[in-house]
């Protein structure tokens, strides 16, 4: 395990990309400014992702954040600067290492059973429930709950390579806040460790440099 999270470390100082960033921090439902710095928020829930899959990481509240600097300056980011007041408690949680979140993820995925009746993608949220039956119930009867034959897509180029799906503890690491100094804008999801219900959350507010972020 102290090997994987090494790894997972260096992973992310070589390849963490964040998400894309839109275009102003008023798009995000929750803005505010920061110095002179705008801050754009969203809460996820539980949820990540790259923009093709959606992702879950149960045991974290993840909010996506976009830091709009101003035009031409470079804004530092330190995912340290965050923190998640749940529930109006004095003691805020504070950002987890993306390395230790994929770590979580991974370990999980260990320890799923995989099986035609159970096919739960590490942190996934597409839930196979176990195969349709589509024998025939006794010798020339006809066969039950047969499922139509979904459309073909149409062949392509053979030279292409079909494209490959990342592991989702990968996708976590692409796409978590980048720390650092960037010119422009920057956003990503932070981690925020959590093993309560999310029914259970009445108010949070996200915490950036002493600003707070009213996102429930």
């Amino acid at each position: 395990m102290l090997r994987y999270l090494v790894f997972l470390a260096a992973a992310i100082a070589a390849h963490a990309q964040g998400t894309t960033p839109k275009s102003a921090a008023q798009e995000y439902p929750v803005h505010a400014a920061s110095g002179l710095n705008q801050i754009g928020a969203d809460y996820m829930v539980h949820s990540f992702s790259s923009g093709q899959r959606m992702y879950l990481a149960e045991n974290f509240l993840v909010v996506e954040v976009a830091l709009f600097p101003p035009k031409g300056e470079i804004v530092q980011v330190d995912a340290g600067q965050f923190a998640l007041r749940v529930n109006g408690k004095k003691l805020a949680l504070m950002a987890q290492n993306p390395a230790m979140v994929a770590a979580n993820l991974k370990h999980r995925d260990w320890q799923t059973p995989r099986g035609p009746q159970a096919d739960l993608g590490l942190g996934g949220i597409n839930v196979g429930l176990g195969r349709p039956r589509t024998q025939a119930p006794f010798p020339g009867g006809p066969e039950q709950n047969r499922l139509p034959t979904p459309p073909r897509a149409p062949d392509g180029d053979v030279n292409t390579p079909p494209r490959q799906t990342l592991p989702p503890e990968e996708v976590l690491i692409q796409t978590a806040l980048p720390e650092g100094s960037y010119k422009g804008p920057v956003a990503g999801f932070v981690y925020f460790a959590w093993q309560g219900k999310a029914s259970t959350i009445k108010s949070l507010d996200l915490i950036y440099a002493g600003v707070p972020l009213k996102l429930r």
